[in-house]
Order: structure tokens, then sequence, then C-alpha cells
């Protein structure tokens, strides 16, 4: 986990959705109860870091390939909510409504295995990524979606305002920028009509990864998660 302070500040503010990066072997370390010494500590920096903005959040979980073997995701998920920086960083992220976990692996299953605290390729080996496209296939959905949930700026929000124009739609119930105040949390975005098939054939491409992810993991979305487990 990259907890680097050099940033600008204004990044942030002009974003539409944040992503960081969580180290599937640290985490895997810490799932066998031995972790790295500061996991936790880089992690609360990590996520203080993310916090305040009122974003959508992306949080990337590499390597994958090495957790799978081991554990669920469920099992994944519930230990690190297990981390009080953690639950109170998705118990905040409620007020926008989107905060996901997504599982990725930029070699594939069974590309590597363990040696030590090191990775080294396995012999005749090819790489097959996964899931690398979700995060920023998810993104587009996301920002919009929290663009709804927060509470009216001074000045207009781009993303919105474009939603808008291009008609597209939260589930079943289209944009209307004079009803932002009113708080629903869409399961989905969708196309209108008359959307231009581009912009048409995006949200149709975001809107299938992100039901394949939910299919397949159901507690990649934290808001959900924690309130369905009441946590």
């Amino acid at each position: 986990m990259n907890t680097t302070h050099d940033f600008d500040e204004s990044l942030f503010r002009n974003a539409d959705v944040l992503m960081a990066i969580l180290d599937g072997l640290q985490v895997k370390r810490y799932m066998e109860n031995r972790p790295w010494p500061g996991f936790q500590d880089d992690l609360g920096t990590l996520l203080a870091l993310l916090s305040n903005h009122q974003k959508a959040v992306n949080l990337i979980l590499t390597k994958w390939d090495i957790l799978e073997d081991d554990y669920t995701f469920r099992q994944v998920v519930t230990r690190l909510f297990q981390i009080s920086q953690f639950a109170n960083f998705v118990k905040a992220q409620q007020i926008v409504g989107v905060c996901r976990l997504i599982p990725v692996s930029s070699v594939g299953p069974g590309f590597v295995h363990e040696v030590g605290d090191s990775m080294q390729k396995v012999p005749g080996k090819v790489i097959n990524p996964v899931r690398v496209e979700v995060p920023i296939a998810s993104s587009f959905p996301g920002a919009l979606i929290a663009a709804q949930q927060t509470p009216r700026l001074p000045r207009p929000n781009k993303l919105l305002a474009f939603a808008s124009v291009m008609k597209l739609n939260f589930g079943m119930v289209q944009i209307d920028l004079g009803a932002l105040g009113q708080r629903t949390v869409p399961a989905a975005v969708t196309t209108a009509m008359n959307t231009p098939a581009a912009i048409a054939q995006l949200i149709r491409y975001c809107d299938s990864k992100l039901n394949r992810l939910d299919a397949e993991f159901p507690e990649s979305d934290l808001v959900r998660f924690m309130y369905q487990q009441g946590i």
C-alpha cells in the first residue's frame, strides 16, 4: 500500500472517483495472522487520504490469484471489517453510497507462487489477467451515483450535467437535476432510448462488468455488505 503524502489536494477535489491499491500479499499475511509490520497503520493512513472527499471509492485488491486458493472473498472482506479504520471508512462512505473492493490479478491464476515473502514465476505458465478492467469500468457508474447522492454544490457538477444531456438513467430512475436532494441508491446505470450509440455502448459495457462482479463477488459492494451484515 502506497501511503506517500506528496500529493496535490486539488486532484482529490477535482476527481470523480478515487482509487487505491491494497497489496494482496500483505492482505494474505494479515489473513494468516502474521501481518507485515505497520500493515494496519499503513492501511489507516491510506484510508485517511481517501476520506472526507465525498467521492466514489474503488479499493483494488491485487494478487487475488494467491489469495483465492486459501480464502473466499467473503472471508477476506469480513476480516478486513475487523479493522476499525476500514469499518469506519466504509461506514462514512454510506453518505455517497459507493465503495467497492475489487479483486484483480495482473498475471492470472497459477502464473506465480510464493517463495518466502516474494513471488516466483511458475515455468511454462502464461499471463492471463483477471478483472483488471473492472476498476475502470465501475468508475463511471460509481462516480455518477456518488455525484447524485452528494449534497448540491455551488458549482454545477459537470458529470451530472453530462449525464442529464445524454439522458443517462440510474436503474429505472432518470436523472433529474431538480431533484438531486432526494436520496436514491440505484442498483446500476443503464441507457435511455435517445442516448448516442457510443455512450450507450459504454454504459452497457460498464453495466455488464458490474453485474458480473456483483454476481461473482456480492461482497464487493462494501456499503451494501455492511448494511446487510449490520456492521
